[in-house]
C-alpha cells in the first residue's frame, strides 16, 4: 500500500487500506487522516467512510461532533445515491391480526461474535407472536451459518444484491421491523437502511454506538450501558431494555476453570484485540504493575505477530519503566479449549478503555477470573460496567484510574478471596442475566411489539385494531 501511494499519491484503497492497518496497531490519528484522505479523493465512495466511522467509535478520537459531522456527511453519499426517491417511503400499518414479522440484517450469521448473542434470541422468542427472518449480507461457510439460519422461520441472502434490490427483498417481505447488526463494520449494508424497506428500523448488538444515520428509528441497550445521560451521543431514540441489553450464549465445551500454580507470580491479562489497547490504557496497567512489584502482564490477540503492534505495546509499557521480561505477547494458540485455558494463566484481567471488553468480558468471567474496569462516559467505555453489575460484582468497577489500581491490586494481594472467586464465579456467571436467554428474548419481545404499537399510533389513518 505504501509503495503503490508512493508511485501515485492519489491511490485510494492504498490510503483507505493503510487506515485500516493504522487502526488495528493503535494508531487513531493515522487511520483518521488515511480516511480523510481516501474520502477526499474518492467522496462518493462508501467504504471509507464506514472505515472512518467505525474507527472513530472504536477509538474516541476526535468529540461527538466531529463523528455525527462524518456521520452526516457519509448519510449524504448514501441519500444522493438514492436519487429523488423520498426520504422514507409512505408509511404502511403494521397489521395486528398477524405475528410481527421481525428481520435481522447481518454480516455475523457465523462463526462471529454477534451471532452468539444473536442465538439467545432466535432460540427463545415467542414463535406464536414473532415471526424471524434472517438476512445474511455476507457469504460465511461456516456450519454455524446453518445452524443459526434454521432458526428462523425464512431467511434470504442479501449477498451479491445491490442496495435498491436488497431493499425490495426486504420490502416484498413484508419486515414490519429490521433490526441492523453490522452498522460500519464488515458486511454493513446502510444502503439498504437509507432505502426504509421497513416500517421500523433499529440497530442492536454489533455496534458499540450510534450509527449516526437517521435511517435508524432506535438503538437498543439498557439502563446501566446506555443510560439517560448518554441520549445526546445517540442520533436514534435509545431503547432501554429493563435487563442487561444483551445475553451470551453458554460455551458448551469450554474447559473447566482450573486452579493457579501455587507460588506462581501474579499475573494480570487482557485477551482484547490490541485496537483496543491503546496508550491511556497501557499507562494505566502499567500503574498496576507497579502497585503490585513481582507481577506480570498476558496479552493475547492475533495482533501479537505484528511487529509494529508488539512495539508498541512494549515501547509503551517501558516508556512507564515495566521491563519487557514481564510481558507476555501471545499471537494464538491451535483450538478454541485451549484459548479459554490461557485464562487458567490470568489472576486478574485487565479491562482496556476507552472502548471496554465484550465478549472477551464474558470469557473472563465464565473461566472464574475477575475483571476490573472503569466506568465509562459512552457506551463502548459502559460495557464491562454493565456486565459486572448484571452479575452482581459492582465492586470490580471503578470510577477512575486510581480506583482501578486499588481494585486490582486488592484483588492480587487476597489470594485466598481469589480461589474462592474461581471456584464460584462460573456459577454466579451461570444464574445471572448474563445467560439468561429467555429473560432476553422475552424482553426483545415486548421492545419490538411496542415498537410496533408505537410506530401505528403514529399514523393517523391506523384503526384500534392495530393495537398491539
Amino acid at each position: 500500500n505504501e509503495a503503490a501511494i508512493a508511485v501515485d499519491p492519489e491511490h485510494y484503497v492504498g490510503h483507505l487500506n493503510l487506515g485500516n492497518i493504522a487502526k488495528d496497531r493503535g494508531q487513531p490519528a493515522e487511520a483518521v487522516a488515511r480516511y480523510e484522505r481516501a474520502i477526499a479523493l474518492e467522496p462518493t465512495k462508501t467504504e471509507a467512510h464506514a472505515n472512518l466511522l467505525y474507527g472513530l467509535s472504536l477509538t474516541q478520537h476526535l468529540p461527538w461532533a466531529d463523528y455525527f459531522a462524518a456521520s452526516k456527511r457519509y448519510e449524504d453519499v448514501l441519500r444522493a445515491d438514492i436519487g429523488d426517491a423520498p426520504a422514507r417511503p409512505p408509511a404502511r400499518p403494521i397489521e395486528a391480526n398477524r405475528k410481527l414479522r421481525v428481520g435481522f440484517m447481518s454480516a455475523e450469521i457465523g462463526n462471529h461474535a454477534v451471532a452468539f448473542f444473536l442465538e439467545s434470541y432466535l432460540r427463545h422468542h415467542d414463535r406464536d407472536k414473532i415471526h424471524v427472518s434472517l438476512y445474511p449480507t455476507m457469504w460465511r461457510s461456516e456450519a454455524r451459518r446453518n445452524t443459526l439460519l434454521g432458526l428462523a422461520d425464512h431467511w434470504r441472502s442479501l449477498v451479491g444484491l445491490d442496495d435498491a434490490a436488497a431493499a425490495q427483498v426486504v420490502r416484498d417481505d413484508g419486515v414490519d421491523i429490521l433490526i441492523d447488526t453490522t452498522a460500519h463494520m464488515m458486511g454493513g449494508r446502510m444502503g439498504v437502511v437509507m432505502r426504509h424497506p421497513a416500517p421500523v428500523q433499529v440497530h442492536y448488538i454489533g455496534f458499540h454506538g450510534s450509527p449516526g444515520l437517521t435511517g435508524f428509528d432506535y438503538f437498543i441497550g439498557d439502563d446501566v450501558v446506555t443510560p439517560p445521560s448518554s441520549d445526546p451521543q445517540f442520533v436514534e431514540k435509545v431503547w432501554r431494555l429493563p435487563r442487561l441489553w444483551v445475553g451470551f450464549s453458554v460455551p458448551q465445551d469450554a474447559p473447566d476453570p482450573g486452579e493457579r500454580t501455587p507460588g506462581a507470580p501474579i499475573t494480570f491479562g487482557s485477551f482484547n484485540t490490541l485496537a483496543k489497547v491503546r496508550a491511556e490504557t497501557l499507562s494505566v496497567w502499567a500503574e498496576v504493575m507497579h502497585a503490585v512489584p513481582d507481577s506480570r502482564l498476558l496479552i493475547k490477540d492475533r495482533l501479537c505477530a505484528d511487529d509494529v503492534s508488539r512495539n508498541r505495546v512494549l515501547a509503551a509499557l517501558a516508556g512507564h519503566g515495566i521491563a519487557a521480561d514481564r510481558v507476555t505477547m501471545l499471537r494464538s494458540v491451535a483450538t478454541w479449549r485451549e484459548h479459554m485455558s490461557l485464562y487458567d494463566q490470568v489472576d486478574v484481567a485487565l479491562d482496556a478503555f476507552p472502548l471496554n471488553s465484550g465478549t472477551t468480558a464474558f470469557d473472563a468471567l465464565f473461566m472464574g477470573v475477575p475483571l476490573v474496569t472503569i466506568r465509562g462516559t459512552w457506551m463502548g467505555g459502559l460495557m464491562s460496567a454493565a456486565i459486572l453489575e448484571s452479575l452482581g460484582h459492582p465492586e470490580w468497577i471503578a470510577a477512575d484510574r486510581a480506583g482501578f489500581v486499588r481494585i486490582a491490586a486488592g484483588l492480587a494481594a487476597d489470594a485466598e478471596g481469589r480461589a474462592g472467586i474461581k471456584k464460584t464465579l462460573r456459577a454466579d456467571v451461570l444464574r445471572s442475566p448474563m445467560v439468561d436467554a429467555r429473560s432476553l428474548a422475552a424482553a426483545l419481545d415486548t421492545a419490538f411489539l411496542q415498537m410496533a404499537g408505537t410506530y401505528n399510533a403514529s399514523l393517523a389513518t391506523v384503526g384500534p385494531s392495530a393495537s398491539f
